[in-house]
């Protein structure tokens, strides 16, 4: 986690020139907002530790050449991992300009406790560093994107839905194993990230993002970096109760009446567990009965638009009080599906008018939109190359390693070294 302005200023710093570069430092403050003599010694300082280079550019007439800040790629290398609704982790190896150089992709197993876990993803990623075509040297951060309660700052693991609540550290188990930095976040904390990175809309330093898939989630970005609670843990937006009483649905959190279970994916396994009429029989795979509710909604027909409908209104229920309580300023609503943002865009806002305060609801802007498919990959390596933009020390190591690794590969340096020793 960042740990001051200095680390902020820093991250917004290469963020920008990672976006906008190759970039002059009087275009990079117009772009920041920060003064002129702020970007001179960030810049100066981030050459110095080999994170950006300088490149003169002739002007077309008389006058001194310009000089622009592009980040340096090939200064270190992070691993974005997540783990996919189809039960795979899925690995990219990036460079720092968040460029995917490598992929690996490895089916999970089945465990039974959170610490299991860690050792079997360990595992798998220490089977993909060997394999890839890239020197462990190089690598100077890992980051595991888990959809799981996760105390993000220590890298604990609290909870994971199908395995029993004991807090573990995760982090520090899968760093021991393969020997490289490692940090964790929930999976909605890096759609927020991927978002704010490489999001085909305009980046956001002040936004809220709606998860609306397998289940629904929340997470929140202030002054262009996460926001999460005191325990470093994001909220649980999923668990908002929006119905009482003995009939409200249960929940697999051990509760009643959570927004998961009355938003899509609730429904689709009551469904399911009915054996509805037109539904795919109940042992097949839940991601794609999601989808085929969707596409039946599309298609006209009239249960699958009911459930939507359903759905809808409870998110948007739920998002009013979101609203009332903490003015977020915009927020922006990703759906798994691309085909269900219109199916949900009316019932949403009817509950939204409904139910939200309106001097505070007209001043949201509220977006709904699809996922991009590779949004965990992104998150992930967003992640990864937040922390190698900050941890100074590590790239330092890493890039003093590729200097040795270099400089004994090249023919007679031994005997060079052994010349100079005598």
């Amino acid at each position: 986690m960042l740990q001051g302005v200095g680390d902020y200023n820093r991250l917004l710093v290469l963020k920008t020139i990672r976006a906008h570069g190759p970039i002059s430092r009087i275009e990079l403050a117009a772009a920041t907002g920060l003064a002129g003599a702020t970007i001179t010694d960030l810049t100066g300082d981030l050459v110095r530790r080999g994170l950006i280079t300088e490149r003169r550019q002739d002007p077309s007439g008389k006058g001194r050449p310009r000089v622009l800040l592009q980040v340096k790629a090939d200064a270190a290398v992070v691993i974005g991992a997540s783990i996919s609704p189809r039960d795979t982790l899925k690995a990219n190896f990036s460079d720092l300009a968040g460029n995917v150089l490598h992929s690996d992709e490895a089916r999970i197993g089945r465990v039974r406790t959170i610490a299991a876990m860690a050792v079997h993803y360990s595992e798998l990623l220490q089977q993909m560093v060997r394999a890839a075509p890239i020197a462990r040297s190089d690598i100077a951060m890992v980051a595991l994107s888990i959809p799981a309660i996760i105390d993000s700052t220590r890298g604990v693991v609290h909870w994971v839905t199908t395995l029993p609540a004991q807090s573990t550290p995760f982090a520090a188990i899968v760093a021991k194993k393969l020997r490289l930095p490692v940090i964790t976040e929930n999976e909605v904390d890096g759609l927020a990230r991927a978002e704010h990175w490489f999001g085909r809309r305009a980046p956001r330093d002040n936004f809220s993002l709606v998860y609306f898939g397998l289940h629904i989630a929340l997470a929140s970005y202030a002054d262009g970096r996460p926001h999460d609670g005191v325990n470093g843990i994001s909220p649980e937006f999923g668990h908002v109760k929006v119905a009482y009483g003995d009939d409200a649905r249960p929940c697999y959190c051990g509760a009643r009446g959570c927004l998961t279970c009355y938003g899509l994916i609730g429904s689709v396994v009551e469904l399911i567990a009915r054996r509805a009429d037109g539904m795919r029989p109940f042992q097949l795979d839940l991601l794609d009965a999601y989808h085929e509710v969707i596409r039946s909604a599309a298609a006209g027909q009239a249960r699958a638009l009911a459930i939507i409908e359903a759905a809808g209104t409870h998110l948007g229920g739920a998002l009013a009080n979101y609203i009332n309580t903490c003015d977020p300023g915009h927020i922006l609503i990703l759906a798994e599906s691309p085909g269900l943002p219109e199916l949900l865009r009316g019932s949403l806002d009817r509950a939204l008018k409904a139910h939200a305060l309106p001097a505070i609801l007209e001043r949201t802007t509220i977006a709904i939109d699809a996922v991009d498919s590779d949004w965990r990959s992104k998150g992930a390596a967003a992640l990864a190359l937040e922390h190698a933009y900050t941890d100074d020390e590590e790239l330092r190591a890493r890039r003093r390693n590729r200097r040795l690794r270099r400089r004994a590969s090249k023919p007679g340096s031994r005997g060079r070294r052994s010349k100079r020793r005598r």
